[in-house]
């Protein structure tokens, strides 16, 4: 009995030692492949290259340019800036957080789950399985913000749920002030889960708690917002307006919050089969008049509401990084479903017919369950993609930042992926997407982004050069822009094209570009070709 016990503990630990084996692979293979760190997306690199300028004074910009409000993560990007501070300029500070982080949701889930299940082997199995599809082991390794998000998250709404449902103050007004405002400076989806949370705050007469916790949602915000317009960009940041259903000028934006909730609720499994699943939980809960005091009821309102929002307002994302808080809710919410899938599925596990009839309900069960992968078979294969990834942007965005740190420093370029280069390089940066420079956002909005207003901009900030991708920009690029040459990878995995051109701006800088290129041409990795015009 004491060896079962002991195994059972033990098991407790798995998905924990699953996690950690899963990003070590992961983190060797790639420094085995680059020399490096290497995060797949240039999104990490953004907050690197803001907390790297912050650090050095006190500036939130992306490049030497000056202020740029290009994050809707102000809190990671803090982080980062009092990390690198503190301890230096590492890459590698990012996946130290996020592999702490990520472990502390493991262990949070696990003591969760366990709860529930009432059962050791049970948990393990379910959190292996939640690990993958999530799937956390991407969400780490992309050097962002979300596996904090995450964990903030499940607390504040666990937290939460718990005084709702055991009307015990089993948290304070303080408590929960902080964790709303943490969770928001992590990721402005927290208003997401703010709402149903209030909603169910208010129905339960908890309104010292809805003060609390609507006034530590919009604290950062405003705060942030205020700060953005003093340096004169919009109220909320540039990855906000350019991702989410603000996008949309007047009325529009009402067709696109229905087209994105349908679109994206019911257009991506990953997202529609919980959904469903705790939608039918709960109008079973309503139907039983439990939906609005247990925890498994509120815990589903929460996921359900939340999804509907996100869905509507806001994206899904790139390695499934935007939904890891929504899909970490919605299993969570799945939880006592599957205690009682698993009690009625015992009897029949166990079931002493013959050896032969036996397996045969035993392979039926276990078909079943696999059924329940499938529709998050993309996550799993994200994971495939962390390497191939990181090597992709290796070999193209960090070879520009090189080359840019090595002959352009303290020059002004223009780009469009701005965040390794800016990482790497001390230049000021003109984004043609308008993430960390807001006058093409304006143009935009304004309806006047074209050939001339973007040779008028690059000529008045003095602009050298221009590394774009040219299929992005095709009639939107002054004429006399020369292209000097191209760089193209042997692969596309998570660059948005595999090849990106080098444009002198004043014809005076044709003959050094291509003089440059062609001297950096002997350092760039294998598999990148180049072409000088």
């Amino acid at each position: 009995m004491q060896n079962i016990n002991r195994l059972k503990t033990i098991s407790l630990i798995v998905p924990l030692v699953v996690f950690v084996i899963s990003v070590f692979t992961l983190e060797f293979t790639i420094r085995r492949e680059t020399g490096r760190v290497i995060y797949p997306i240039d999104d990490a690199y953004i907050h690197l290259a803001m907390a790297r300028h912050f650090a050095a004074d006190g500036m939130l910009g992306v490049s030497q340019a000056g202020f740029s409000a290009a994050t809707s993560s102000p809190g990671w990007t803090l982080l980062l800036g009092f990390s690198i501070r503190l301890f230096g300029n590492h890459a590698f500070l990012p996946l130290f957080y996020n592999c702490l982080f990520a472990a502390m949701v493991v262990i949070w889930l696990t003591v969760f789950l366990q709860t529930i299940l009432q059962n050791a082997f049970h948990t393990a199995i379910s959190l292996v399985f939640m690990i993958f599809v999530l799937p956390l082991p991407t969400l780490t390794c992309t050097g962002m913000e979300h596996p904090l998000h995450i964990l903030l998250i499940i607390l504040l709404v666990t937290r939460t749920v718990g005084l709702l449902a055991t009307k015990e103050r089993r948290i304070s007004i303080a408590e929960l002030f902080l964790l709303g405002m943490m969770a928001t400076l992590v990721r402005y989806e927290t208003v997401f889960v703010v709402m149903p949370l209030c909603l169910l705050l208010l129905v339960h007469g908890k309104k010292h708690y809805i003060v609390a916790l609507v006034g530590s949602c919009a604290l950062p915000i405003v705060l942030f917002g205020v700060l953005y317009v003093l340096h004169d960009w919009f109220f909320l940041p540039t990855s906000i307006l350019k991702k989410s259903a603000m996008q949309n000028p007047g009325w529009s934006i009402f067709g696109d919050l229905f087209n994105r909730l349908f679109g994206q609720l019911f257009g991506e499994r990953h997202i529609v089969v919980p959904f469903l699943l705790v939608l039918v939980s709960f109008l079973w809960k309503l139907r039983n008049g439990d939906a609005w005091t247990t925890a498994a009821g509120l815990f589903d309102f929460v996921f359900l509401t939340a999804c509907m929002l996100h869905c509507s307002c806001a994206s899904l994302g790139w390695f499934y990084r935007y939904e890891g808080y929504l899909l970490t809710l919605g299993f969570m919410a799945l939880t006592p479903l599957l205690r009682d899938a698993l009690s009625a599925a015992k009897p029949i596990w166990a079931n002493p017919t013959p050896f032969a009839e036996r397996w045969l309900v035993r392979g039926i069960l276990i078909a079943v369950a696999l059924l329940f992968l499938v529709p998050f078979s993309h996550q799993v294969k994200s994971i495939g993609l962390i390497v191939p990834g990181a090597r992709n942007l290796f070999s193209q965005q960090y070879q520009m930042g090189l080359f840019l740190r090595e002959f352009y420093e303290g020059k002004t370029i223009v780009a469009n992926d701005i965040g390794v280069i800016n990482y790497l390089a001390d230049i000021r940066c003109l984004d043609l997407m308008g993430l960390g420079s807001v006058e093409p956002l304006r143009a935009a909005f304004d309806d006047i982004f074209s050939p001339v207003f973007v040779h008028n901009w690059c000529m008045k900030e003095d602009a050298v050069i221009a590394v774009v991708y040219e299929s992005w920009w095709r009639g939107l690029l002054p004429p006399h822009w020369r292209k000097v040459g191209e760089w193209t990878v042997n692969e596309k995995v998570t660059v948005a094209d595999p090849t990106v051109s080098f444009y002198a701006i004043p014809s005076s800088e044709i003959d050094p570009l291509k003089i440059r290129l062609s001297e950096f041409r002997k350092k760039l990795p294998a598999g990148v070709s180049v072409n000088l015009f």
